[in-house]
């Protein structure tokens, strides 16, 4: 599994040492400890994602599609980063998801409360300078390699203000399957590096619309043609 967090932080993958021994197993020559250079994590395929609405502050369904390279052990993680500004609804209707590996439903959990299968947590952007919310959702069982993931998330709500300009860049999701061993742990979902499988970023958000105003009026003074 690879050895490298969300942020780009890295750990030795492992650490080697070589010994030259005679036959009679006594050591000649050793090498110093040596740090093995980090291990990446694959890359996730066929990322997608859709949202059910664009405009600013609309509450949102958010769809996730993904297929894994390599095998999730059972009680694995997948990290959901949301893009920059977009917030799951806590109250006064808890978002709910649905996790589905093919055709069959792994997870169904709603994000409120005393979660067991699911928690929420702050996170920033890679540059450590913008609010995001990462998902860390459990999967109870083994996943082989090459199956095709969908989440669902209903319940997110979109950034006030839109976005007319095309030229503006948009936020990327973040999304990373883990090993059990971040938390178990209890380490951040941030500073895991105990990663399997990564989008890398490369799915970014809608752009979000300006908001519809509720029954606008224009009222004339005066209907007839010439008149001020």
């Amino acid at each position: 599994y690879g050895s490298q967090n969300y942020l780009g932080g890295a750990i030795p993958a492992g650490i080697f040492e070589v010994l030259l021994r005679d036959s009679a197993g006594i050591i000649i020559e050793g090498s110093n400890l040596t740090n093995a250079p980090p291990v990446v994590p694959q890359r996730l395929k066929t990322v997608a994602v859709s949202s059910s609405d664009d405009r600013s502050s609309a509450t949102t369904n958010l769809t996730i599609g993904f297929k894994i390279s390599n095998p999730i052990p059972a009680g694995g993680e997948l990290h959901v980063y949301l893009p920059d500004g977009f917030v799951v609804v806590q109250t006064p209707d808890p978002a709910t998801f649905t996790l589905k590996v093919g055709n069959a439903t792994v997870l169904a959990t709603i994000l409120a409360g005393d979660l067991i299968d699911t928690t929420r947590e702050d996170a920033s952007d890679p540059t450590g300078g913008i609010f995001r919310v990462v998902l860390r959702l459990v999967v109870p069982a083994l996943v082989p390699e090459d199956s095709v993931f969908s989440l669902v998330i209903n319940g997110v709500l979109n950034p006030v203000g839109g976005s007319s300009v095309a030229s503006t860049p948009l936020p990327r999701y973040y999304i990373n399957t883990a090993t059990p061993a971040c938390r178990l742990a209890g380490t951040p979902a941030v500073q895991c590096t105990t990663l399997i499988d990564s989008d890398y970023g490369a799915v970014v958000s809608h752009r979000v619309k300006p908001g519809t105003l509720i029954t606008p009026l224009v009222e004339l003074s005066t209907a007839s043609a010439g008149n001020n």
